[in-house]
């Protein structure tokens, strides 16, 4: 049965290049990857009709694709569609610019459908919904996390959110994801207003302090120190080490997840 993976893939933003379970996982290396803005100007039915996603499964993330106003039209034709065989969400999160979420907003989506694992970890335990971390996690290149240390301190900066402080080396989240690995890598610790230079930093148990431009920061199974401005950050006290081994948690999520999404929707 093939599968339609949909995300945001026309993009610069290497977080959410990264984040399909497509990427990860050999059993669905023949299906395809649709960007979830693609029938933004299109009539739904018609858009459905024209990738032939009808009786065809559908994975759905990750990224911040939850209580923001972009995706939700997309999201509301998917799940309403009833020409869709199965509909799966994988490691998807809210994204609330006011950084408060409205529940029933992400409810009336997530209700239906027929599997869900959030990136969200509260939200997904309050809701009865499997906590599923950014699949991202399970690619090789956290196995080792070993790098020289060339800078005390690393700033990776949203790439349309600029972090204005020009005392320590910087990247933006547009630029590759072998170099922002590596700039992670050789970075004692990071300062960052993007989810996944968070997500990846903390993959690799660096110091991690974040100046957070949406709900997404607030619900990750490990939260680093918050701080409302870059100029609040105290660069002695706030960086704390991690204490627990969230690579391997965040990975067997994801395996523990792939198992449920492949039992039961290809084993049928």
């Amino acid at each position: 049965m093939k599968t339609y993976f949909i995300n945001r893939n026309r993009t610069n933003n290497i977080g959410d290049l990264k984040c399909s379970p497509k990427q990860y996982f050999n059993f669905f290396e023949n299906n395809k990857e649709i960007d979830i803005l693609y029938s933004k100007s299109k009539n739904p039915l018609n858009w459905l009709n024209e990738l032939r996603l009808i009786k065809k499964n559908i994975i759905v993330g990750g990224g911040g694709l939850l209580d923001r106003e972009t995706f939700r039209k997309p999201l509301l034709n998917l799940v309403n569609n009833k020409l869709i065989k199965s509909r799966v969400i994988w490691g998807a999160g809210h994204n609330s610019k006011s950084g408060q979420i409205d529940k029933n907003n992400i409810l009336e989506i997530l209700n239906k459908f027929d599997i869900c694992g959030i990136r969200d970890f509260k939200f997904s335990l309050e809701n009865n919904f499997d906590f599923v971390p950014c699949v991202s996690c399970m690619d090789p290149v956290f196995d080792d996390s070993s790098s020289t240390i060339l800078n005390e301190i690393g700033i990776i900066e949203h790439e349309h959110i600029p972090l204005e402080l020009s005392n320590f080396p910087k990247l933006r989240n547009n630029e590759s994801f072998e170099n922002t690995i590596e700039f992670i890598k050789q970075s004692d610790k990071i300062i960052t207003n993007s989810y996944h230079a968070m997500y990846w930093a903390i993959l690799l148990n660096k110091k991690v302090v974040v100046v957070p431009n949406s709900s997404k920061f607030f619900d990750f199974i490990y939260t680093p120190k918050m701080v409302n401005s870059i100029y609040d950050i105290d660069l002695k006290n706030d960086f704390k080490s991690i204490n627990f081994n969230i690579l391997e948690d965040c990975r067997n999520h994801n395996l523990l997840f792939f198992d449920k999404v492949k039992n039961q929707l290809f084993n049928e």
